[in-house]
Order: C-alpha cells, then sequence, then structure tokens
C-alpha cells in the first residue's frame, strides 16, 4: 500500500519538476541529459513494458512449464507453483502501476509536446524502474526455486531461463547485477 501511495505521488509531482527543471532556453545540463537519453516529442516515446510482457517473463512459470524436461518431482512442482502464486500476488501492486503508466502514455498520443513530451520522458522512466523493480523480484524468487532443485535440475534450469534473464534485462534497462 505504502508502494502505491509513493508512486502516485510520484506521478503526481513529476510533470511540475519537469517543468520546473526546464528553466532557461537552453536549458538545465540535467534537462539536457534526460532529452539526450530519451529524446523530444516523437522520439520521447520509447517502447511501453506491457504487463503480459513482464509476466511471460516469470522464472517460476517457465520452470513449472517445462517441469517434464527438468524432471521434477511432485513435491517440487508443488513447491514451485506455491512460490509462484505467491510471486504474483507481489507483483500485482507493480503491474497495476505499470497498467496506469502506459495508458497515461497512450492517452498523450503518438507525438507529446512540451509539458506531455516531459511527462512522457518521466512516465518511461518510472516504467523502466517499474519493470527493474520486477526483475528483482524475479531474481529473488529465481535463486529460492533453485534452492529446490538438484545440481543437474538447476543446469537444465540455466539452460531453460538463459533467454528469458536477457529479455527481461533489455526490459529492465540494464544487465544482470547492475
Amino acid at each position: 500500500m505504502r508502494r502505491m501511495a509513493l508512486i502516485a505521488a510520484v506521478l503526481a509531482i513529476a510533470p511540475g519538476l519537469a517543468a520546473a527543471q526546464r528553466g532557461s532556453r537552453t536549458g538545465s545540463a540535467a534537462t539536457q541529459r534526460t532529452t539526450d537519453r530519451f529524446g523530444t516529442g516523437e522520439q520521447a516515446r520509447v517502447p511501453s513494458v506491457s504487463r503480459h510482457e513482464l509476466e511471460d517473463l516469470n522464472p517460476l512459470d517457465v520452470l513449472l512449464d517445462k517441469h517434464g524436461d527438468l524432471r521434477l518431482t511432485d513435491d517440487q512442482v508443488a513447491r514451485l507453483k506455491t512460490m509462484d502464486q505467491n510471486l504474483k500476488q507481489a507483483s500485482e501492486p507493480a503491474f497495476h502501476t505499470l497498467d496506469s503508466l502506459n495508458q497515461e502514455l497512450a492517452n498523450m498520443g503518438s507525438d507529446p509536446q512540451g509539458d506531455d513530451a516531459a511527462r512522457a520522458r518521466t512516465m518511461n522512466i518510472l516504467t523502466r524502474m517499474v519493470a527493474n523493480g520486477t526483475r528483482q523480484r524475479y531474481d529473488s524468487a529465481e535463486q529460492d526455486a533453485r534452492a529446490l532443485l538438484t545440481a543437474d535440475q538447476q543446469k537444465k534450469a540455466e539452460d531453460v531461463l538463459k533467454v528469458d534473464h536477457e529479455r527481461l534485462d533489455r526490459i529492465a534497462g540494464h544487465g544482470r547485477g547492475g
């Protein structure tokens, strides 16, 4: 609940902060760095991250889908299902926030200008922050799941999850461990 309140507060003050930072005609160094990174106008509209895209990268779902290839026992499957339900419940507020951010971006149109462009850049940054938080939850859940697996199962799980790790890193905006 506190997290949702914090995100709502950030969304409420972000447009004002972005407008206040613009200042002079040439802009501050911070504004210039933001513009350089996220562009202006249509360039500010980096591809959004969808809830379904992140849900598809849930490592516990992937492990459960590949339970036959991994040769998981019934006990391992039951424990992974419980962990998966808990992870989905913990991720729901972030996914709700992501849906809200994407809706706001969609409402701005395809070429936001002025204040809307600044808000779009801010929302894109917040979207990446939500994706990164989800990645951290997924990493933690994956580590807990690996503790349930045998050494042979862990090796197979690494192979199964490798592509998803790369996609999740790309969505979150940086590589693992950083």
